[in-house]
Parts: C-alpha cells; sequence; structure tokens
C-alpha cells in the first residue's frame, strides 16, 4: 500500500512511464564516473532546480542476483545495478540529463554549478 501511495503521490492520476535504468558506464555515462556514497535519494533530482525531486518512484532494484522491491532513497547505488522506474516523461528526460550530461550530475549530486562551455571550463582548471 505505501508504494501504491508513493506513485499516486508522485504521478497523481496522469499516465507514468516505466522503464529500465542503468548505473554502468554506457548507460549513465555522467553518473558512473562520479559514484561514490551515491544515493538513490540524491540522484533523484532535478538537474536545474536541485531542491525539487523529480516524479520518479523506484520499483525495484537489481544487483547482481539480488534484488531490492521499492528501495527507498537510502540505498547507495553502485556500477551495474538496474533500476525499475515509474515516473513522468518530463522527469524521466530530466533523469536522463543527469546521466548523460556531466555539469548537471556534478550540480545534481555535489550542488556545485559548474560552466559547461570549454573556456569556463578551462579557466575553473586553471
Amino acid at each position: 500500500m505505501a508504494l501504491i501511495d508513493r506513485i499516486t503521490g508522485c504521478c497523481g492520476t496522469r499516465r507514468a512511464d516505466i522503464w529500465t535504468f542503468d548505473v554502468t558506464e554506457s548507460g549513465a555515462p555522467a553518473i558512473h564516473e562520479r559514484l561514490h556514497d551515491v544515493t538513490l535519494g540524491t540522484l533523484l533530482h532535478d538537474p536545474q532546480e536541485r531542491e525539487r525531486p523529480l516524479d520518479i518512484v523506484a520499483l525495484m532494484l537489481q544487483r547482481g542476483d539480488d534484488t531490492v522491491l521499492a528501495p527507498d532513497g537510502e540505498h547507495v547505488l553502485q556500477s551495474g545495478d538496474r533500476l525499475l522506474l515509474i515516473g513522468m516523461s518530463y522527469d524521466r528526460r530530466a533523469l536522463d540529463t543527469t546521466a548523460s550530461v556531466p555539469t548537471a550530475a556534478e550540480y545534481v549530486l555535489t550542488g556545485s554549478r559548474v560552466g559547461q562551455s570549454w573556456i569556463w571550463r578551462t579557466l575553473i582548471d586553471r
């Protein structure tokens, strides 16, 4: 019942997407390179406004032969994890941005805003 409440609290009566999300180098390159104590709850935040949680609920986490149903936000992600997620399509796209854009991942995971342009990154690295 708690899982249904989480889903309806997140998605309401709107049609939600269901998809898998792989925490791998090819599935989430920007996150994979920063995997150190990253929790599921930290990951599921807006790459434009970090304080806003995404309208996404994790239905399952698969790690090797182990499966966790309805993992909470405290689960620490590891390389190779596969998540089954349900949520709104606009937040699915936001999560895809976090997974593929290093500056978005940096902001979501640490709160630090880093410039995206080559010039900005070059100046910051000096």
